[in-house]
């Protein structure tokens, strides 16, 4: 695959498509513009319903993408309350995917009220804890994310150069505690879970949530589904937290708050590198706004 011009590759998804849908396909790249390369094709024909292919750059993503969609999905509970695309096919050896359109509009670029957003908040933590419980081989979809303090440190390497000493060194300070995680249970998590990657659909007056990019699903914990908001969302507007924890049904206990901004403050190191890396200013420096507002919140860990 690694052999093949981007020529090529476009001509075997256009073919994989065709072969799949038929061959009055229209064809709207809405692969994004930086970061990796994967492709993101919208698929629409004359009186049909629309799709979308996806041909992921990471290998692991289309194998996770795929595990989900085909045995995550299908087990969790069907009701009006939330809906996901659907597979129609799948080609491991073009890594792509074939997925139905799920209704909606971008939670994050949708204009709505603060009662809408309190409701898919709440119907978001229902689903999350939905997902949580289960009974599948979370393993099929990738290595646990736990957090280890090896993750931590090579996190910290990888970004070293992006910060000043007194913060790398806190953070290798931080990095070196023992047990941090121990109490946490894994358990199966989308891990890419954010209004950024949640449909508001409204039919008849009744609204109902969409959920889409499963390519990072994995074993990891409860927390990690909750970690994109947390100094995002959620500091704007502390409702919203409320409302997603109010749907899952219980809310973090001191441990675990302390847990899940570890989980933030992991992932604000790696937003830094992997943002400046790919040029995404507005990006990185959210990161950086995280990774202050932690360090401040988690000063009785470790001497600042």
């Amino acid at each position: 695959m690694s052999n093949r011009s981007p020529q090529d590759v476009h001509e075997q998804l256009r073919s994989f498509a065709t072969e799949t849908l038929g061959s009055d396909l229209k064809i709207t790249d809405r692969s994004r513009k930086f970061g990796r390369r994967s492709i993101t094709w919208r698929l629409t024909a004359k009186g049909r319903a629309a799709y979308y292919l996806k041909k992921h750059e990471v290998r692991r993503h289309y194998e996770a993408e795929e595990i989900a969609y085909r045995t995550w999905v299908p087990e969790l509970e069907r009701s009006g309350k939330w809906h996901s695309p659907e597979l129609v096919a799948s080609s491991s050896e073009l890594g792509a995917l074939i997925l139905t359109e799920a209704p909606g509009e971008v939670l994050d670029d949708s204009e709505i009220g603060l009662d809408d957003r309190l409701e898919m908040h709440r119907i978001a933590g229902w689903l999350a804890a939905q997902i949580h419980s289960l009974d599948v081989d979370a393993s099929e979809a990738g290595p646990p994310r736990l957090y280890a303090q090896k993750m931590l440190g090579d996190h910290i390497e990888l970004a070293s150069s992006y910060f000043e000493l007194e913060t790398l060194q806190w953070l290798e300070k931080v990095a070196a505690i023992d047990n941090l995680f121990d109490s946490l249970e894994v358990v199966p998590t989308h891990s890419d879970y954010s209004p950024r990657n949640w449909l508001i659909h409204r039919r008849d007056g009744v609204i109902s949530l969409g959920i889409i990019d499963w390519e990072r699903a994995r074993p990891g914990y409860w927390l990690e589904d909750a970690q994109r908001m947390a100094f995002d969302h959620w500091s704007e507007n502390p409702q919203l937290r409320t409302a997603y924890f109010d749907g899952y049904g219980r809310v973090p206990n001191p441990v675990e708050e302390r847990q899940l901004k570890l989980i933030c403050l992991a992932n604000a190191i790696g937003t830094v590198s992997w943002a400046t890396e790919h040029g995404d200013t507005a990006f990185a420096q959210f990161g950086r706004r995280t990774l202050m507002l932690l360090k401040h919140s988690l000063s009785n860990l470790v001497d600042i």
